[in-house]
């Protein structure tokens, strides 16, 4: 009797000490996780500064942080449009040229222009001041994420 009651006891101990360190394992891993993601994201940031250095053309740099931005928030599709004193002076897209942009910001990007925040919504027919698509608008855009870059 005494027996079983320590042989209890200490498959209760056991058990115990099982649980407590698969916690922080689990714990460590997500650590892990986060700090991996970290590295990513410092990587493509790296990245898109090192283009400073290089000798490349205009385009080929917007292209390249078009392309590392969308890589960086994992999206399917990515653009920059350049802006100086309150007219489009380009427009870059992930999916191609862009030919067809309005001259002057409007709606959604004239408020973060203004305001000098970030938008981010999962359903951008939502947002106070959205104008809309063009009618040729080669992609159905639902979500957004919208942050002003300011140069100077």
């Amino acid at each position: 009797m005494f027996f079983s009651i320590y042989i209890i006891i200490l498959v209760a101990i056991i058990v115990g000490y099982m649980i407590f360190t698969n916690r922080k394992v689990i714990g460590f891993l997500r650590q892990l996780e986060d700090e991996r993601k970290t590295v990513r994201e410092l990587a493509v940031l790296n990245d898109i500064a090192s283009l400073i250095n290089k000798d490349l053309d205009e385009k080929s740099i917007i292209e390249t942080i078009v392309d590392k931005s969308k890589e960086l928030i994992k999206s399917e599709i990515s653009a920059l449009l350049l802006i100086e004193k309150g007219k489009v002076t380009g427009f870059y897209t992930s999916i191609g040229e862009a030919s067809q942009c309005k001259t002057e910001p409007v709606g959604i990007i004239s408020r973060v222009i203004k305001e000098g925040i970030p938008i981010r919504s999962n359903n951008i027919r939502e947002l106070e001041g959205f104008k809309g698509f063009l009618e040729n608008q080669p992609v159905d855009i639902k979500s957004i994420l919208i942050v002003p870059v300011l140069l100077r």
